[in-house]
């Protein structure tokens, strides 16, 4: 079964606050055992706090799996569950007003749906980029997805075997024609992306799952 062939999907609403969708499928009403919730449709809403176009595209592909595996379960409990989903550093809003946002893309697709949704969500904003991806990762890549957006470039070291030197991680920051300030802790480089971004410019943290998890504490213990 087919996501856009047999499962068709479109975006309802989309806000900072989540976006819903409604999934139609006629093969998914076949399927021995299943029926929508609402008698006589073929089509069910779902609401999730995820944002981005691609989580709406993730969230049909997850319903269709659940609903064709045979489990047993409403259509009224899968609404309740997708409502609640949490999914940390998955263009995570740790705060809107200057925004702040952590993201765990780690390659050339992910750094294009990050860049998307950048586009979406907040496309007159200059961002300032806190930026640390492993050794063996397509940095180039990422790096030419989300240059369109970047003002500058904070690069740093996560606490990774993998993690390459800030100094190495600056270099290939400059080579992609970014300006780039290269700053040794990861605390030390959240701060100084606030500090580059003021009141106007969002702050933004990719490259890898490991690194947004560093980010997200470092902002915690700054909170404290």
């Amino acid at each position: 079964m087919l996501i856009g062939r047999d499962v068709e999907f479109e975006r309802l609403t989309s806000s900072l606050d989540g976006q819903s969708l409604r999934l139609s499928s006629p093969a998914l009403s076949r399927v021995k055992g299943f029926k929508f919730a609402s008698q006589g449709t073929q089509s069910i809403d779902l609401t999730i706090p995820l944002l981005g176009v691609h989580q709406i595209e993730n969230a049909a592909i997850a319903y269709t799996a659940l609903r064709t595996s045979g489990i047993s379960i409403f259509d009224e409990a899968i609404q309740k569950g997708f409502a609640q989903v949490k999914w940390p550093a998955r263009f995570e809003l740790l705060r809107r007003e200057p925004p702040v946002v952590i993201d765990s893309a780690h390659n050339r697709d992910s750094a294009r749906r990050l860049r998307e949704t950048l586009d979406e969500y907040f496309p007159e904003i200059p961002v300032i980029l806190i930026f640390c991806a492993l050794q063996d990762k397509d940095i180039t890549g990422m790096l030419e997805e989300l240059k369109p957006r970047l003002e500058c470039v904070v690069a740093t070291r996560a606490d990774h075997p993998r993690a390459p030197s800030v100094e190495w991680m600056a270099e290939q920051v400059q080579k992609a024609g970014i300006p780039v300030e290269a700053v040794e802790l990861v605390t030390s480089a959240l701060e100084r992306s606030l500090e580059l971004a003021g009141n106007q410019k969002l702050v933004l943290s990719a490259g890898s799952v490991a690194f947004a998890g560093e980010v997200s504490a470092a902002w915690r213990k700054r909170l404290a």
